[in-house]
């Protein structure tokens, strides 16, 4: 496989733009940062706004903070033409490549048979899933969305997401992180909270 190239998203630049644009279509408006913001945020050196190329051609972009060994994937958007390619799994792998001894971890909305994108929730439950990255049993609440968190570890630690969060949130947010009580049977996976 020919590695994908990572590149830095600099502010008014053709890779900002695309990243935005990708962040507006593939993302609900609740789930989405305003980009200004992510590129601020993006200025510590934990915390990644990247576009990946394969050659010359943009083939997609992710949001990532790395911390304590735990990545928390807060974006991944794979360009329209480069879709059904394997670019979103390249561009897993190079993570997994990038950060080895790394826990990956991400949030992704919780699937609902009622929501009118539930096909699209269980085709990304199947994504994650073929890369190793499964449901831990506990869920994230944020701004009115219940979110599953997914990670790439047999054992979940909710405090280390905590305090992750808090870190990217300038410790201002306050993530309300909790066993998943619908589906008691996924909290095997998960290590108990430390208080």
């Amino acid at each position: 496989m020919n590695r994908l190239t990572e590149k830095n998203i600099r502010r008014f630049s053709k890779d900002y733009k695309k990243a935005a644009h990708l962040l507006k279509e593939d993302f609900p408006r609740a789930e989405r940062f305003w980009p200004w913001l992510l590129w601020l945020l993006a200025l510590r050196k934990d915390v990644h706004f990247c576009a990946y190329y394969d050659g010359t051609q943009n083939a997609g972009m992710a949001y990532y903070v790395v911390r304590d060994n735990l990545l928390w994937l807060l974006y991944l958007a794979v360009d329209p033409g480069m879709q059904d390619k394997g670019y979103g799994s390249k561009i897993m792998k190079e993570l997994k490549t990038s950060y080895p001894d790394t826990d990956i971890v991400l949030d992704a909305e919780y699937p609902r048979p009622e929501s009118a994108d539930y096909a699209q929730q269980l085709a990304r439950d199947r994504f994650y899933g073929r890369l190793g990255i499964t449901d831990t049993g506990y869920i994230l609440k944020d701004f009115g969305v219940t979110y599953q968190i997914l990670s790439s570890e047999e054992s979940f630690d909710p405090g280390r997401m905590k305090k992750l969060l808090k870190y990217f949130g300038l410790g201002f947010y306050k993530p309300d992180i909790q066993k998943d009580a619908e589906t008691p049977a996924k909290n095997k996976k998960a290590k108990q909270p430390e208080d």
